[in-house]
């Protein structure tokens, strides 16, 4: 849940798995909805990643925040479970709520979200000296892939707890903009 207020003499912003997950859903659909043609797809890409990755974590960490995170050897604090290792646990009952239905990646969204993570995303997060073109025209096509597995997360399999019907009803309205962005042309 996010919340904004003025608490002992200050401005607070709080955040939680989800709340962030919306937020980057919601920045995604601004990003392709409004940036300039094409700087936008770094953008889209790396809140999509966001996105993506925080509704994964919602869905397969169940009632133990610490049931996503993994010790480390050479620090005391522990790191979160990988995008990848979230998405395999999201195919894995063991770790859904009672009912819950496995995302079931088909080859082509997984060749896509490794395209728009390995290929894009790492490249613009860890972006080293060099001069780098993209052929952005394919983005439409990457983004409504990735899109079906983000549905099923957020929406379809039913491990993400909501705390309120206003906020799925956020997710569906950010999903629902992407996906007409991308799948009309209007984003390319």
């Amino acid at each position: 849940m996010v919340d904004s207020n003025k608490d002992h003499g200050g401005d607070w912003l709080r955040l939680d798995e989800l709340s962030n997950a919306i937020d980057n859903l919601e920045m995604c659909a601004q990003f392709v909805g409004t940036l300039p043609h094409p700087i936008r797809w770094k953008w889209a890409i790396l809140s999509l990643h966001q996105a993506l990755y925080g509704f994964a974590i919602c869905a397969v960490k169940g009632t133990d925040d610490t049931s996503v995170l993994k010790p480390q050897k050479s620090s005391k604090e522990p790191k979160l479970i990988s995008i990848w290792e979230a998405l395999k646990r999201a195919d894995d009952t063991q770790f859904l709520w009672p009912g819950s239905a496995p995302i079931q990646l088909t080859s082509p969204e997984r060749k896509a979200l490794e395209r728009l993570f390995s290929e894009f995303r790492n490249g613009f997060e860890h972006f080293q000296p060099a001069g780098w073109s993209i052929e952005v025209s394919g983005m439409p096509s990457l983004f409504r892939t990735a899109l079906g597995p983000l549905r099923r997360l957020a929406l379809g399999q039913g491990s993400v707890r909501y705390y309120s019907e206003t906020d799925r009803d956020r997710v569906s309205a950010g999903i629902t903009r992407l996906e007409g962005l991308v799948g009309k042309g209007s984003a390319a």
